[in-house]
């Protein structure tokens, strides 16, 4: 599934592709889900405010950039340690473009950073630099620096092509309450998927059956061994054409960064 937004005034929805007038109309600008396109590609099957049905794919295309989501200030900021995954001769997972996690994950990381400090926060990196860090030293640092949550930015990938969305996933180490990381990974969530370009994570449920995407609990070294409350961002599949094209433009990335950085700040209010 992807959302398209409507570029017409008025948008007929048909019963079939070429077929008959349900009555029933999407509006200008509306953002609709959708889930197929007819064998010639000219008709998409969506989901919109009014109903279900067939639209011509003429006028549907990609939803507007909206302005990033404002970060509110915190009446008091926290240490955040930001980990950007992988880095040296561990490149992670790489783009058909050739570009690497390792290095899309620093940018985004970099930018995180600024944006929680703008906020009020401070905040500590694992890498800042194209270096390895084996994922013990990684939890090591955090917890030297007594780091009050962690954020693991990664990308992800995946055989087939139509995996797709962004994940995050938590720790079990701090519960389930709402200063625990499962409630930080929750929160973060909630903000990126309002975030034009940040896809649900459907298909990647289906092929990634054993998994619990788009939030979920996974047994992983770099969260299992932080102290704090840990999350691991994957911001989406490098291995899928339209996330990756839309992680790779600069107004996504800003509006990504500024949504995880706002979730901190609700997971904060809801801890107190």
């Amino acid at each position: 599934m992807k959302r398209l937004q409507n570029k017409a005034s008025s948008l007929k929805i048909r019963a079939t592709p070429s077929g008959a007038d349900t009555g029933l109309r999407i509006v200008s600008g509306e953002v609709v889900d959708a889930h197929g396109a007819s064998y010639d590609g000219t008709w998409t099957y969506v989901a919109a405010k009014a109903g279900a049905g067939w639209a011509s794919t003429a006028f549907l295309g990609p939803p507007a950039a909206a302005p990033p989501p404002p970060v509110p200030a915190p009446s008091k900021g926290i240490l955040v340690c930001v980990d950007a995954g992988h880095g040296g001769h561990d490149s992670g997972a790489v783009s058909a473009a050739g570009v690497t996690e390792k290095a899309l994950a620093l940018v985004y990381a970099q930018d995180l950073r600024a944006t929680l400090v703008g906020a009020g926060h401070r905040v500590v990196m694992t890498r800042d630099k194209d270096e390895f860090i084996p994922l013990a030293g990684r939890s090591a640092f955090s917890n030297e620096h007594r780091a009050e949550c962690f954020i693991s930015v990664h990308l992800n990938a995946a055989d087939s092509k139509l995996a797709n969305g962004a994940w995050v996933i938590h720790d079990d180490n701090s519960g389930s309450g709402p200063g625990s990381g499962k409630a930080l990974a929750t929160a973060i969530f909630r903000r990126m998927r309002d975030v034009p370009g940040v896809a649900d994570a459907d298909a990647a449920e289906e092929v990634f059956p054993d998994d619990s995407p788009p939030v979920g609990n996974r047994d992983l070294a770099v969260l299992g061994g932080t102290r704090a409350p840990a999350v691991l961002v994957e911001l989406g599949f490098l291995t899928n054409e339209e996330d990756f094209g839309a992680l790779s433009t600069s107004g996504v990335r800003m509006a990504v960064v500024r949504a995880i950085a706002a979730g901190v700040q609700d997971w904060l209010a809801a801890r107190k």
